[in-house]
């Protein structure tokens, strides 16, 4: 029985634990990563002296517009992970669970319906035992 959990239950949901949110982590260290270097870089061109030569200005601009880009891009990368993990934690762990539960309700069923298959000797031996009573009370 606690292997059949240990099968059924605890391995599926390591599984998804290590592979699943193990990417999730990933794409989290690299849309932080990203953050940062967003920020830092708005921080720099809000920095930037507006005496500076219009092409200066430009290229600084364009540079900014670049890296908006490529943050968009990515935190649309991390977005949809977690998307994809909310999704797949609707049948990863829910499956799982399914056959843990039919596992014990089959387990309790087959010791249901062998308790009714002895039902007939514990009846037996009941009334036996009534009967002894019986006799050894009388004397």
């Amino acid at each position: 029985m606690a292997l059949s959990v240990t099968e059924t239950l605890i391995k599926p949901l390591e599984k998804f634990r290590k592979e699943q949110l193990g990417a999730v982590k990933e794409e989290k260290k690299k849309f932080d990563k990203e953050t940062e270097r967003n920020y830092s870089l708005i921080d720099k061109h809000l920095n930037l002296s507006a005496k500076k030569k219009d092409s200066h200005l430009q290229e600084a601009d364009i540079q900014v517009e670049q890296n908006r880009q490529h943050f968009y891009e990515l935190s649309l990368e991390y977005v949809c992970k977690l998307q994809e993990i909310q999704e797949r934690k609707k049948f990863e762990f829910v499956e799982p669970m399914l056959s843990f539960f039919q596992g014990m309700f089959t387990f309790y069923h087959q010791g249901h319906e062998l308790a009714k298959d002895f039902n007939h000797y514990k009846m037996e031996l009941q009334i036996n035992i009534q009967n002894v009573r019986k006799r050894k009370l009388s004397l």
